[in-house]
């Protein structure tokens, strides 16, 4: 208003995702940065001579998630570039992924642990579980049995190949446009039979407190029931709009599920069926 505005504007930053100090021709360079530093990726930057940046999709505290094309056949990609320290993390996820194949997995493209590590993955069309929770909750049966339905069959596959994800959550979870959906982020993801030499490395309690199973929390040997747990937790929210456990700190929500058993989802939905509420109980069990 002082510098001859007639009227006020107001504006509130909500949350900075990423900040960008692109270069005037970020958007036509295609200069590769293999071996080069990569601790400011931008748009317009080639990963691997393959791999062109697009588009920043999202920035979490181990990654930055870009979209890009894929030079080799012009196809639309989603490239995670690990941040400093969380290579390991990456290398991971890359390696339980190029084991997997199933329409209800993200599929695995290529991978890089070089100078410029990456994981290149499908690009898909669609929104998570999480965004759909925070729009509507609780979820109609038919769909909760649909969503869990899918996710079982990705579950199947993975502990198949003795893998346990250790880290479903609504967030890992991508909703598709075509009626399908993706099992996402196996960063945690570990074989069952590893877990001592884990523990030592990184610590018993490895997941999201809404979802982790009683023995994360214990620190205790897991398994596949591990994820059928958190698969119960994701069910029981999607029903009822709320996790099974609740508390005011990450810490109070773990101990709950050591000390009480949850209270049955028609108590916060009457419209919860016998046969689905049996199901997620057992699940939880």
């Amino acid at each position: 208003h002082h510098r001859g505005s007639d009227d006020y504007i107001s504006l509130q930053i909500v949350q900075v995702i990423w900040l960008v100090n692109a270069p005037t021709t970020a958007a036509t360079s295609s200069e590769p940065v293999a071996g080069a530093d990569r601790c400011d990726p931008q748009a317009g930057q080639t990963y691997d001579n393959r791999f062109l940046l697009t588009d920043v999709l999202a920035r979490s505290g181990m990654a930055l998630v870009f979209r890009a094309l894929d030079l080799t056949d012009n196809e639309g990609v989603v490239l995670k570039l690990p941040l400093a320290g969380h290579e390991g993390r990456l290398r991971r996820e890359a390696d339980v992924l190029r084991q997997m194949s199933h329409p209800f997995v993200l599929r695995f493209i290529a991978a890089s642990t070089g100078a410029a590590p990456y994981l290149a993955t499908e690009f898909v069309r669609g929104y998570t579980l999480a965004h759909l929770l925070r729009n509507i909750c609780p979820l109609p049966e038919t769909d909760t049995r649909k969503i869990a339905g899918k996710l079982f069959e990705a579950l199947i596959l993975v502990h198949g190949h003795v893998f346990v994800h250790r880290d479903l959550t609504p967030h890992n979870l991508m909703l598709c446009h075509d009626d399908t959906l993706r099992l996402m982020d196996f960063g945690l993801a570990t074989r069952a039979e590893a877990h001592t030499s884990f523990f030592r490395r990184f610590g018993p309690i490895i997941g999201t407190a809404d979802y982790i199973a009683p023995e994360q929390v214990h620190g205790r040997a897991w398994d596949a029931r591990t994820d059928v747990y958190s698969l119960g937790a994701m069910m029981y929210e999607m029903l009822t709009g709320a996790a099974p456990f609740t508390g005011k700190t990450p810490k109070e929500v773990m101990q709950a599920r050591l000390q009480r058993e949850p209270s049955p989802p028609s108590h916060r939905n009457p419209a919860v069926s016998n046969s689905m509420e049996r199901l997620v109980l057992r699940a939880l069990a």
